[in-house]
């Protein structure tokens, strides 16, 4: 009888070991260290137009190898269908040369050792002899190569949600926060596959650094790879987190709580960083908040109750009572679309007549200038306000009317800095209100 080969010393799958020293680990044949999590990192950012190559390439290897698993004689359809298993494992090889995290490893002596495994002579081969070497050999190396396509599905499909709820606001960013976060994402739902909690046959050897020992993990597959380094990760105080511009995952390593990743963004941005586009979101995102309707009516509120304080009407503890429930109204308002566009209003000022004013626009030369301030992106948000209005306690105005070019433009004559009409025109602004506005007492509902 053949003696039963080693897949693992037989190929030296150096791209299944990873060393782990500090917060920093070094992949398979890489001399260069990184921040630990950065395979589970590029993992998760594979693009998916990849994966889906990877995973038609990989699905015949996967019939393959139920097939052989489950037919001890082999039909005539099997060497056909072992020679496509084969020339889709080069395919797929070539396709990882240019992928992250595998892109960074040297691929020559493994393109020394696979026409040796997969070429047509030595898959016939293994064919004729399926319980000698040969054969011994390509079924594990099959499945090495066949798991990928799934093992890096599966993967992302399981373990994002954990990465996004890592991110919850209550989670400390540390290994503490971490884990707590782990042990309530697996225990919360018994329905969870417990199984990706943990890892199997990986063996562990310990290696003499500069600075001390490091450990040097052998992994039998790579989705005990891809969990592992997540692990680890997360045990240091690393973790992926999703940055909202570019949608791509980028890793944190300390407790600060960074929002967007130093990336290049969509070509739509311009070559900035995701970062540089944050920062003209901020202020675009801020001149169009100076009239959100939800904010607007919570400051006429506070307001109001601080002029009724000042005036001797209304108790200070009893207005700081107020204060607080218009917080928590304001704060359900921002969670629940419907609420803000329902009962909001009414119930921060159940006896008020709210006249609600459109944002107005800006030049048609500055609109132009910026994918996200802009007067499109203001008449949606002014769409969104006018939704508000019930034509009976709450009223819309859209003033834009007075200041518009012909073109639906902030008109450049009053306007200096292209965004904001100059005071000088303030007074006709009241009067045109004063004309618009329905003072009136509303209908007993």
């Amino acid at each position: 009888m053949a003696q039963k080969v080693n897949i693992q010393e037989r190929l030296k799958m150096r791209f299944l070991t990873v060393d782990y020293k500090d917060k920093q680990e070094a992949y398979g044949t890489s001399t260069v260290a990184a921040d630990i999590g950065s395979i589970a990192l590029e993992i998760l950012n594979i693009p998916d137009a990849v994966l889906e190559e990877l995973l038609e390439l990989t699905e015949p290897m996967m019939q393959l190898v139920d097939f052989l698993n489950n037919n001890r004689n082999p039909d005539s359809s099997t060497l056909a269908m072992m020679l496509t298993a084969s020339r889709n494992v080069f395919r797929a090889v070539d396709l990882l040369r240019n992928v992250p995290p595998f892109s960074g490893q040297d691929f020559t002596w493994l393109d020394g050792k696979l026409p040796g495994i997969f070429s047509a002579d030595a898959v016939k081969k293994a064919y004729r002899q399926r319980k000698a070497e040969f054969g011994e050999v390509f079924i594990p190396a099959l499945c090495l190569v066949a798991q990928l396509g799934f093992g890096i599905r599966d993967f992302r499909q399981a373990l994002i949600p954990l990465v996004e709820a890592l991110d919850d606001e209550d989670v400390s960013r540390n290994p503490t926060g971490f884990a707590k976060q782990f042990d309530a994402f697996f225990s919360a739902d018994k329905n969870k596959e417990t199984y990706w909690m943990s890892t199997t046959n990986v063996s562990v050897e310990y290696l003499p650094k500069a600075k001390g020992l490091a450990r040097r993990m052998h992994y039998a597959s790579f989705p005990s790879m891809f969990r592992s380094n997540l692990y680890e990760a997360l045990a240091v105080g690393n973790a992926p987190k999703r940055c909202p511009i570019c949608k791509k995952f980028f890793l944190t390593t300390n407790a600060r709580r960074q929002k967007y990743c130093t990336g290049i963004a969509p070509e739509e941005y311009g070559g900035l960083t995701c970062a540089m586009v944050a920062k003209q979101m901020g202020r675009a995102y801020r001149e169009l908040a100076e009239n959100d309707p939800i904010l607007v009516i919570y400051h006429q509120s506070i307001d109001a109750l601080d002029k009724r304080v000042k005036r001797g009407k209304l108790d200070r503890d009893i207005a700081d009572l107020a204060k607080a429930l218009a917080k928590d109204l304001r704060s359900a308002a921002i969670a629940d679309p419907e609420y803000a566009n329902g009962d909001y209003p009414k119930d921060m000022q159940p006896d008020a007549l709210i006249f609600l004013q459109a944002n107005l626009h800006i030049t048609e030369k500055k609109s132009a200038s910026s994918p996200i301030y802009n007067n499109e992106n203001i008449n949606r948000f002014n769409q969104e306000v006018e939704k508000l209005a019930d034509s009976r306690q709450l009223f819309y105005l859209d003033v834009n009317e007075l200041f518009d070019d012909e073109n639906g433009n902030l008109s450049v004559e009053y306007t200096v800095d292209e965004s904001h009409v100059l005071g000088k025109y303030y007074a006709d602004w009241v009067d045109w209100i004063l004309k618009h506005a329905i003072i009136t007492t509303p209908e007993p509902l």
